[in-house]
């Protein structure tokens, strides 16, 4: 289900990531064009992964003054078993 901040135009939903942690699936993406004010990085999760996908956060990187086009996104687990956002 869309939220409201990745209906802007240019309406671009890409790069999906997903892992799987403790039987729930996450998925990072990002939505709206890099150029636009509107840009960022979203998440939703699911307890299958052909299931429904509810977003889970606003947002969870965006646009700022310094920082434009943040990119797509990743997971990972670290050496102390720590999962991390990149």
């Amino acid at each position: 289900f869309p939220q409201a901040w990745e209906e802007v135009w240019p309406r671009v939903n890409e790069g999906s990531y997903i892992l799987k942690h403790n039987g729930i699936y996450y998925m990072t993406y990002s939505a709206n064009s890099y150029e636009s004010p509107f840009y960022g990085v979203g998440c939703a999760t699911a307890t299958d992964i052909m299931g429904e996908w509810l977003n889970t956060t606003k947002i969870i990187i965006a646009k700022s003054w310094w920082l434009v086009g943040v990119g797509h996104s990743a997971m990972f687990t670290d050496k102390e078993g720590k999962t991390s956002y990149c």
